[in-house]
């Protein structure tokens, strides 16, 4: 048995890898996180910009009211506390022939926010929300995926036409994963926190954009792009190779 402990930090925007033995694990993932001229964060971000397929878990919800609300994020929409997305992180794994057999938990924990939307399914932490819960820089969540086993019979496998879903399943080389009867090319989870993003964003009266660095990370061998969208469907772009702290 193989126990991996996977961090779900504030950059998942980069592929990162753990090893463990001669076991690979690959994370990717990406977040929204949204600011206001001055660099504030906005809230009320548990918006379901592209709504998951209806086989997905969610952490259960401990107010039976909430069955007849529209829910965002597995929670009631407009949660001000909330400033940040984690959009589809998934976990893809590369056995060895020789690993193809064994078994391994794997854990992925959010300072800061809540883990509430997972695949296959995982046991939560917290086990239970609140119809509306506080979520700050003291809120924890994890998942912890228990006796996975690699390879998978077809007939776990979800069907679904969800772009969103099916996207991730173009990693072919990465090994399916199988808990009890759920099956998947990857293990899928989102969240939601109150954190501030690592750049910080402003404009000024003139329209000039200023971004700086407020992580502990250094931005200088970072690959980044400021793109503008426009109404009518253009676009632009360019390259920015060093951001520098505020």
């Amino acid at each position: 048995m193989r126990t991996l402990a996977l961090l779900a930090a504030f950059l998942l925007a980069f592929t990162t890898s753990t090893r463990a033995g001669d076991l690979i694990v690959h994370e990717w993932g990406t977040f929204t996180s949204l600011q206001d001229e001055t660099g504030r964060a906005i809230g009320g971000l548990n918006v379901n910009d592209e709504p998951l397929p209806k086989f997905v878990h969610h952490i259960k919800e401990r107010a039976a009211s909430l069955d007849s609300l529209s829910l965002t994020k597995s929670l009631p929409p407009g949660i001000i506390d909330i400033t940040m997305r984690l959009e589809t992180p998934v976990l893809y794994f590369y056995p060895t022939p020789e690993q193809m057999s064994e078994k391994v938990d794997v854990s992925a924990t959010f300072h800061g926010g809540l883990l509430n939307e997972f695949y296959p399914a995982a046991e939560t932490i917290p086990p239970t929300i609140e119809t509306a819960p506080r979520i700050d820089g003291k809120t924890v969540g994890k998942l912890s995926w228990k006796d996975i086993t690699f390879g998978a019979n077809d007939q776990f496998m979800p069907t679904t036409d969800s772009h969103v879903w099916l996207a991730p399943r173009l990693a072919k080389s990465a090994t399916t994963v199988t808990i009890g009867r759920e099956a998947e090319h990857y293990l899928f989870y989102r969240g939601v926190g109150h954190l501030d993003a690592p750049l910080k964003v402003t404009r000024d009266s003139s329209g000039a954009i200023t971004i700086a660095n407020r992580s502990d990370i250094a931005m200088t061998d970072v690959p980044m792009w400021l793109a503008e969208f426009r109404a009518d469907g253009s676009a632009a772009f360019r390259r920015i190779d060093d951001i520098s702290k505020p």
